[in-house]
């Protein structure tokens, strides 16, 4: 497809929403919701759409943006609405970070003491994830040494709960060894500071609209959506979300975007600190 062709393509589904209208999926941090709200009225703009799955209003990325816009007061937001089809969902596993030999079996008894999962000991870790990839499993923590199963003992309703229980897990390290945990789409154990990995089950996409339609909602960095093409660097000012006007705002957004020139980047461009793994369509001034 011509690059004129994705950009008309892709500009048919950036729209502004309704922030009301729409449905995260995951929980908020609320000190980098506040960070967050300051640094857009600072800056006076929304830099980059968040997306939306274009027939559930679901977001699929974007939470934080979204609630930053709510403490403004705006009553729109930017967003590139996607059907689900064109998107992939994956999952954010837990490095646990230090760089001290940490004793991991005292966590790993305190784990067993809990009511709701059994703790099953595995030498391999490619075995481990291969377990928890194939349902067989309700996470991993794969560690140096050994890796150990995380199976429930009674039936779960949605992966939400063992989500929390993992987003436990990483609390109950940090607490008693002083491990941070960072997030990551490979399990990188080989890495020298990385102790150990948490692996949640995988996500599907019926599990995401499920949490958002229902409101319980996954943890922080649960998911992680990977479309064709994502459009970047928009720059939208907050005037165009602050008015009730959304349907005339979108007549002006056409033209706001018609005057920018674009880039076409190739998947693995880092964009302020953030590596994409996704084509990206970059806009930029007509002066630049």
């Amino acid at each position: 497809m011509h690059s004129s062709q994705i950009r008309k393509h892709v500009e048919s589904d950036i729209r502004l929403e309704n922030l009301d209208a729409l449905h995260p999926h995951e929980k908020t941090d609320p000190k980098a919701v506040n960070q967050l709200a300051q640094e857009i009225e600072a800056d006076g703009l929304q830099k980059d759409p968040i997306i939306v799955e274009k027939d559930s209003r679901v977001v699929l990325d974007g939470m934080h943006r979204l609630a930053a816009l709510k403490k403004l007061a705006c009553t729109s937001i930017l967003c590139y609405l996607v059907p689900y089809k064109d998107a992939l969902v994956d999952r954010w596993c837990r490095l646990l970070i230090s760089n001290q030999t940490i004793p991991l079996i005292q966590l790993i008894e305190s784990m067993q003491r809990l009511d709701k999962f059994n703790i099953e000991y595995i030498n391999d870790p490619h075995e481990a994830a291969q377990f928890v990839n194939e349902s067989k499993a309700a996470g991993a923590l794969i560690t140096k040494e050994k890796s150990i199963l995380i199976n429930n003992k009674y039936p779960i309703k949605d992966l939400v709960e063992i989500y929390n229980y993992l987003m436990f897990v990483a609390v109950l390290f940090r607490f008693h060894f002083n491990i941070n945990a960072r997030y990551s789409s490979k399990i990188e154990i080989e890495r020298k500071d990385v102790v150990g990995v948490l692996v949640p089950p995988i996500v599907n996409k019926k599990d995401v609209i499920k949490a958002a339609k229902s409101n319980v909602l996954f943890p922080l960095k649960s998911t992680r959506h990977i479309l064709k093409i994502r459009p970047l660097s928009i720059d939208l000012p907050l005037s165009f979300l602050q008015e009730e006007n959304i349907e005339g705002n979108n007549e002006k957004l056409k033209s706001f975007l018609h005057q920018k020139k674009i880039n076409y980047l190739p998947r693995g461009t880092k964009i302020r600190g953030r590596t994409y793994e996704e084509a990206i369509l970059q806009y930029e001034q007509l002066n630049q």
